[in-house]
């Protein structure tokens, strides 16, 4: 940098553009960072603080209101349930009673919408509700209790929030709370439970008169709602309005989340697509002072206050300091206008020949009028217009020759033509050439490759399509090497298959099927281990590729005339390390490495299928000997009675 400004001197620029940038910038930027900094912060914290306390008060205020509500509900049923009706109902059938006490109850008491009484086994057997709407019929009893399992370990006690339905109505479709309480006989066994629901519905007159609080403490868009943890369902809320009138109110975050991230009457920030919200929330207290139970429903009170709403007491500080920004920012447009008066006139007239240069006035130059940057910029705006007007036929030639070996390599791969290739001059080196020539060379290698693999493959599963089925083994051999022989475009085939002799002479491998091969099928012909090159193979398990093959080692003949292979393919078939038996094929062209390859694929193939015929040709013909030897037996069972017949007559003739 310091050689660049020597070099600059040294023409005489003066390095002053740097400085008039910079001021300008400072003095545009500085005012705001001040109003700011000194208003706008420090106002935010302090209405934050104010607004968490408010916020605290309020909803510990609202807590109370709703605990109180439960905890009065909750004693009066439990003075209820200490009644002896409720535990001599199941055990004595006193039903009339029970119902009495019951509509008694609710006529007091319309909290309380749904009384009913369940047996041992679940099944209702008395009820009493204020709004009968039971799309099923007038009457629950007799009815099983859907949630009969979740209650029946409850003693006494709350149990869950239900919603309200065809099968338990209550106005306004409010959800109910379930107290649960079981009753007993006079040993002391569990008879039964008596349920009764709470209606929910006074809930959203305390959500209301919290919320009002909350509008009257400036914070009119705030939310509250009664939410069951467990469930991450809204029980009841309050909200404002929105534009079209809707009072709608959706949790921001999941209960769980909620309950994880934040702690009980602390204010937590969470940050949700509608913006920064403010959440606390307060457990709700099922608690009566008689019997501590832990609360099993988890109703939570939580407050939601949106951000935008606490900011809006600073709107008025805000849009003063916004006010005196302004009056700044008018001083540093000043500023500003006077710095952007000495840039712009050299950078304009660097702007016009540009624009005529890139129009097509290529002997267009720059006029150098200051003698700062800008001027020194000219200068080698000009140096580098001559150099590119230099460069540019070069350029073009250059474009011409790779479009041209672009558009060849693109007309050779779409039409996947892998075999063409670019021409050098005569002792030329040509990188791009070269590299686009190796490129052809690998895509060849690739589809040529890829379409073996294909080949493989169909060969695979077309043989598996043929030979598939229950098949005799000389149907399955049949097919087989034909299927082999022509797929592979063979001359002939055959197929020999191990064979166990019964003088323990070893395994005999016998033709058993061939494809253009003529022998007498009435002679057996074969190899043994070690005989020859099939035996030979059999011996070693691998496959034998023969290329020079003698005149007279077989003819092929047609009715046109008769020719000698110049290739002989010979590959075992095995199974589980056993050669099952032995394929050859002869051919009249070379073959490659894919013939190789798919021949040792099919041996895999042919030696389960061989295997598992000689194995049902095996069983067949055992099962024909036990019929055999189970005929003989019942004709020798037959002879034997006779001959005891014969003897019984004699004997009484004596």
């Amino acid at each position: 940098m310091s050689d660049r400004k020597n070099r600059l001197m040294g023409r005489g620029y003066t390095i002053n553009i740097n400085t008039k940038i910079r001021l300008g910038f400072f003095l545009t930027v500085l005012p705001l960072f001040f109003i700011v900094g000194a208003t706008y912060f420090p106002l935010r914290n302090i209405v934050f603080e104010n607004s968490a306390r408010q916020i605290v008060l309020i909803s510990s205020s609202g807590q109370e209101q709703f605990s109180s509500f439960l905890r009065t509900s909750y004693l009066f049923f439990r003075e209820w349930v200490e009644g002896d009706v409720f535990r001599l109902a199941t055990e004595f059938d006193a039903w009339d009673d029970l119902k009495y006490q019951m509509d008694s109850i609710q006529r007091v008491h319309k909290e309380f919408p749904i009384m009913l009484m369940v047996n041992k086994r679940g099944v209702i057997i008395q009820e009493s509700r204020l709004f009968k709407r039971n799309s099923s019929g007038t009457t629950l009893i007799g009815q099983p209790l859907p949630y009969f399992k979740d209650i029946s370990g409850i003693a006494s006690g709350p149990a869950f929030v239900v919603d309200s339905g065809p099968e338990l109505p209550n106005r306004d479709n409010a959800s109910l709370l379930l107290f649960v309480h079981q009753t007993k006989d006079s040993i002391e066994n569990v008879n039964g439970h008596f349920l009764s629901f709470l209606d929910l519905s006074s809930l959203k007159g305390i959500c209301n008169e919290i919320l009002k609080e909350l509008k009257s403490s400036s914070l009119p868009g705030s939310h509250v709602a009664v939410v069951n943890m467990n469930s991450n369902k809204v029980i009841s809320y309050a909200a404002h309005e929105d534009k079209d009138g809707n009072d709608t109110f959706k949790l921001p975050v999941t209960a769980q989340t909620l309950a994880k991230e934040a702690r009980p009457g602390q204010i937590k920030v969470f940050n949700t697509e509608t913006g920064n919200q403010h959440l606390l929330y307060l457990p709700l207290d099922l608690e009566s002072d008689s019997d501590k139970k832990k609360n099993k429903c988890a109703l939570c009170l939580v407050l939601c206050v949106h951000e935008e709403e606490i900011m809006a007491k600073v709107s008025g500080t805000l849009f003063l300091s916004m006010g005196i920004a302004g009056i700044g920012l008018v001083l540093a447009l000043v500023f500003s206008a006077l710095t952007v008066k000495m840039l712009t006139s050299p950078i304009t007239q660097l702007v016009q020949v540009l624009q005529q240069y890139t129009g097509g006035d290529s002997s267009v130059r720059a006029e150098v009028k200051s003698r700062d940057e800008i001027g020194y910029f000219a200068q080698e705006f000009n140096s580098m217009l001559e150099k590119i007007e230099a460069s540019s036929l070069a350029l073009q030639e250059s474009e011409a020759r790779y479009r041209n070996f672009f558009n060849s390599l693109q007309k050779a791969v779409n039409s996947k033509n892998y075999k063409f290739r670019f021409d050098l001059p005569h002792n030329e080196e040509d990188d791009l050439v070269a590299s686009l020539n190796a490129m052809l060379e690998t895509l060849e290698n690739a589809d040529l490759k890829s379409r073996e693999e294909d080949w493989i493959k169909t060969g695979v599963n077309q043989l598996s399509e043929q030979i598939s089925g229950n098949y005799k083994l000389d149907e399955l051999c049949l097919k087989a090497i034909t299927f082999i022989a022509r797929y592979m475009e063979a001359l002939t085939g055959t197929m020999f298959i191990r064979r166990l002799e019964d003088d323990h002479s070893g395994a005999f491998y016998e033709l058993v099927a061939a494809y253009a091969y003529q022998h007498n099928k009435n002679e057996r012909y074969g190899y043994r281990e070690k005989e020859g090159l099939l035996g030979q193979v059999v011996k070693e398990k691998k496959p034998l590729h023969l290329t020079d093959i003698p005149v007279n080692y077989l003819k092929i003949s047609s009715s046109l005339g008769s020719a000698s292979p110049s290739d002989v393919l010979i590959f075992p078939l095995i199974y589980e390390g056993e050669v099952q038996g032995v394929v050859e094929l002869a051919a009249n062209f070379s073959l490659e490495k894919k013939h190789l390859n798919l021949a040792d694929q099919l041996g895999k193939v042919i030696g389960v299928a061989v295997y598992s015929a000689i194995v049902n040709d095996q069983f067949k013909k055992q099962s024909e000997n036990l019929l055999q030897q189970q005929k003989n037996l019942k004709k020798a069972n037959r002879e034997l009675e006779e001959q005891n017949l014969l003897l019984q007559e004699v004997e009484s003739e004596d």
